[in-house]
Formats: C-alpha cells, sequence, structure tokens
C-alpha cells in the first residue's frame, strides 16, 4: 500500500471469467487492491465476464477489446 504511482505507471487491463473457474474470485480482489493503493482510474480497466471460461473462443471475444486497450490505453466499451 505504499507504492507511489506517480511515474511509470503502466496501463493494466484485466480480464477474467468466472465459469468453471476459482479466478474470478482472485482478479476481483486484485483490482480492489490495486484501487485501494489509488492506482490511477485512467491506467486500470477491469472486465469481469461470469459466463466467461478459459479458452480461445472466449479469448476470441474480447480480443478487439484487448487490442483497443494496449493501443490507446483506455476502453471505451467497459
Amino acid at each position: 500500500g505504499k507504492k507511489d504511482f506517480k511515474n511509470n505507471t503502466p496501463f493494466l487491463y484485466i480480464y477474467s471469467g468466472g465459469e468453471k473457474s476459482d479466478t474470478g474470485r482472485e482478479t476481483k480482489e486484485m483490482y480492489n487492491r490495486l484501487k485501494d493503493m489509488t492506482y490511477p482510474k485512467e491506467k486500470l480497466a477491469f472486465h469481469y465476464n461470469e459466463k466467461g471460461t478459459h479458452d480461445v473462443p472466449n479469448w476470441r471475444g474480447v480480443f478487439a477489446e484487448f487490442l483497443e486497450a494496449m493501443v490507446f490505453q483506455k476502453v471505451e466499451a467497459i
């Protein structure tokens, strides 16, 4: 909680699915901890899909959003 995020803060795009997976709980916790540590909101995007699974068809569905996040450092769709 003592990290200074003023300089060189990377843009983070966090995506997680919840169906048949326990990673959703951990990614939500990580996202909330980053917010609590005052990670800049404009450098943080979180997309949680309750019905998402850990497979290629699911990733393909969010790939355009991921590219937008990486290129423009923001996500309008979220």
